[in-house]
């Protein structure tokens, strides 16, 4: 039911890049995915754009994007850097009970009522 949620979230945030083909077929980089969902969504809590975060890391905007979609793994030491810039402790990347993955990735009504998450 996660893969699926992931999937979907997934596909969700992919369909407006022109690559789709760089969509993975394997679930093995799931954990990057929602690594990625949690840095997206926090990211648009706080406000911030995509150059002031890049502007800090020192990184390309498309290194960033790829970050946040699961594409690319992201080194420790760059997500303690992202972790102190979004104010959230490290952890925050990694608790993935469903409820809490639900309320804090699904911006979509419809990814709820069809996986039937419950709270």
């Amino acid at each position: 039911m996660l893969e699926d949620f992931v999937k979907y979230c997934m596909l969700d945030h992919m369909k407006n890049t022109k690559k789709r083909s760089k969509i993975p077929t394997s679930y093995d980089n799931t954990i990057d995915i929602l690594i990625g969902n949690r840095i997206l969504v926090r990211r648009l809590k706080l406000k911030l754009s995509r150059q002031q975060i890049c502007k800090s890391l020192q990184i390309t905007p498309q290194q960033l994007r790829k970050y946040e979609h699961g594409m690319n793994r992201i080194s420790a030491s760059t997500l303690f850097q992202i972790s102190f810039l979004l104010k959230v402790p490290i952890h925050f990347f990694f608790d993935f009970n469903v409820a809490y993955v639900k309320m804090e990735i699904s911006p979509c009504k419809k990814l709820n009522k069809t996986l039937k998450l419950e709270s």
